[in-house]
């Protein structure tokens, strides 16, 4: 067995997790704790996890593959997690040999992970999803093509689709900036997804550009209100998806 981390949280809080809180594969969540931080784990057979070992101060692990009851488990912790105290949620895939491991990986990023938390305590992320002009829909009619190619193909095709329909990067930062004006006084940190990676919508990869924001539990209803009343529009109709309260996933690293 090895050791799934989902989150870090500092030690000394009230709330104890118990075996009631069951994570990946239906594992008891426990805490290891070391100078000063807690990091919420379980035990997981890595003989039949799709996980890598570990992640580090980012969060990001490549080519995983959890099945969807996995994943949902492991969104749970952190979700149950993030309720009670200010957390730093890892991105799936941060596996460690052992006890020991994670004790000296704790030891080792100390320092960032309590200046991080001390950034992330009471606050939620939310999200602001630029969509394309054009209802997003798949289309009825595909062209066949070789068993090679037709999965490239048909991404390429509905990247190059959608492209000439999302706003350019220019407009994408000029609008960016009209909502950090906008939103001024209700987030303690922002930052922009471009359309650089691709994010998965609906049954298939297109991309879409975000704006997300790090807000205060106690500012969140303020933070939509003013949103509702006030969004700012660039020279193209602007369709927006607002998504959150969520945990602070893009704002885990100490350089954002």
């Amino acid at each position: 067995m090895k050791y799934l981390l989902y989150c870090i949280t500092t030690e000394g809080l009230p709330w104890a997790v118990g075996p009631e809180l069951l994570g990946v594969d239906e594992r008891p969540v426990f805490f290891i704790i070391e100078n000063g931080l807690k990091a919420a784990v379980s035990e997981i057979n890595h003989q039949t996890s799709a996980l890598k070992h570990p992640a580090l101060m980012d969060g990001m692990e490549k080519n995983l593959a959890p099945n969807i009851l996995q994943f949902s488990a492991y969104e749970k912790v952190v979700n149950v997690m993030h309720q009670h105290h200010g957390v730093i949620p890892l991105r799936y895939g941060s596996l460690f040999e052992n006890e020991a491991f994670v004790i000296q990986h704790l030891s080792e990023n100390h320092e960032q992970y309590k200046e991080l938390l001390s950034i992330l305590v009471d606050c939620v992320e939310m999200g602001l999803r630029i969509l394309p002009q054009q209802a997003i829909a798949c289309p009825s009619n595909t062209q066949a093509s070789s068993p090679l190619s037709s999965g490239y193909s048909y991404l390429e095709s509905r990247r190059k689709h959608y492209a000439p329909d999302m706003l350019p990067i220019k407009e994408l930062k000029e609008l960016f900036q009209q909502y950090c004006c906008l939103f001024e006084g209700l987030f303690v940190k922002c930052k922009m997804e471009t359309p650089l990676d691709q994010i998965i919508t609906g049954a298939y990869h297109i991309p879409l550009p975000s704006f997300y924001f790090l807000v205060p539990k106690r500012l969140v209803q303020a933070f939509c209100e003013t949103l509702r009343n006030n969004a700012p529009s660039s020279e193209k109709a602007v369709k927006l998806l607002l998504n959150g309260p969520w945990p602070p996933y893009n704002f885990c690293t100490t350089t954002t």
